[in-house]
């Protein structure tokens, strides 16, 4: 093969690949922000999927900053009972303490299901009567629609 047969095919395969590119980054398609199955992200499937009206979003999103801040408080915790258990590994801990802090991790990771929990408890009393229904169906979805993208199931 010349060099210049070489290099054409080169061009070509490197035109295609641009052109694969650029279609998989335009607005509606591929991988990019706003694009597939989170439509959005959690929040504006659950708006969509319960066809909440203008006041249920403004109340949704008031839940949402509440949830949102008692999270990263727990969260704190349970990160700061971590730093707390692994810095006794450089003194020698005794057990009994070890598994305290163990202890007091489970109770911190607890609290943090049961905010969870509650949120949601606290989403299903914004629902109407009419939405009740379709806000069932979406508690088969909401451990799916929340976990992390490595962890989605494909659609």
């Amino acid at each position: 093969m010349n060099k210049i047969r070489l290099l054409t095919i080169a061009v070509i395969v490197l035109v295609a690949a641009n052109l694969y590119l650029l279609f998989m980054f335009k607005p509606g398609h591929g991988p990019g922000p706003g694009h597939g199955p989170r439509e959005g992200g959690p929040k504006n499937i659950i708006i969509k999927k319960l066809h909440f009206n203008e006041q249920q979003i403004i109340a949704y999103e008031v839940l949402i900053e509440k949830h949102q801040t008692d999270i990263a408080e727990a969260n704190n915790e349970v990160r700061q009972i971590k730093n707390e258990l692994y810095r006794s590994l450089a003194f020698d801990s005794p057990q009994e303490e070890n598994a305290a802090l163990i202890l007091s991790m489970s109770e911190a990771q607890e609290n943090i299901e049961r905010i969870h929990y509650n949120h949601f408890l606290d989403l299903k009393a914004l629902c109407k009567d009419e939405q009740k229904a379709d806000f069932d169906k979406l508690t088969l979805e909401i451990a799916e629609l929340f976990s992390g993208p490595e962890k989605r199931r494909p659609r």
